[in-house]
């Protein structure tokens, strides 16, 4: 079942349009650099829906965004098995989440796939061990308003969209800046 997160109220001075357009230093008092810039799309600044879904690789539910307790970021990329794109950045995605699961980052694909079969025969060609959706009903895909693919959310723990994009070196960099700058 999706749902909507509680917003949680920020300083006065973060307002929405400081966020899209990065935090600077003195706002979060953290490292310097800016979150990268986010694709125009209408949940970029605003909450992500929350779902609760079973892992294909493992039958474990998965909750996004992740736990505020154990989770400072949550990726959430929308993907096919027919999309060169996609399978393209499925190892980036990959070395993500390996180099910062243990720093707090949850990396999520969902297969918009309508065969299940095709989608977990690319997870198994691309060795993927981050956890895996499939939503071959589109449910997930018109909760999260993707109409390309691939489509890429960095949800920060209070669940709060911070970026969206499709270049997973981009991807890499607004991680980077959203664990430098959140603490536990």
């Amino acid at each position: 079942m999706l749902t909507r997160r509680r917003f949680v109220l920020l300083p006065p001075t973060l307002t929405l349009s400081a966020m899209a357009g990065g935090l600077s230093s003195s706002a979060c008092g953290g490292s310097t650099g800016q979150m990268p810039v986010s694709l125009r799309h209408p949940l970029a600044g605003d909450v992500a829906p929350d779902f609760r879904a079973k892992n294909a690789l493992t039958s474990e539910i998965i909750n996004v965004p992740g736990s505020p307790d154990t989770t400072l970021v949550t990726v959430v990329d929308f993907w096919a098995s027919w999309c060169e794109a996609c399978v393209v950045a499925m190892p980036h995605l990959e070395h993500l989440y390996r180099k910062y699961r243990d720093r707090g980052v949850l990396v999520v694909g969902i297969s918009v796939d309508e065969d299940s079969h095709a989608a977990m025969g690319t997870v198994m060609e691309v060795q993927t061990t981050f956890p895996i959706i499939l939503d071959p009903h589109s449910r997930l895909q018109g909760a999260f308003a993707v109409s390309k693919i691939p489509t890429t959310f960095v949800i920060d723990r209070n669940g709060l969209v911070r970026w969206v994009g499709r270049d997973p070196s981009t991807l890499e960099r607004a991680v980077d800046r959203l664990v430098a700058i959140t603490k536990w």
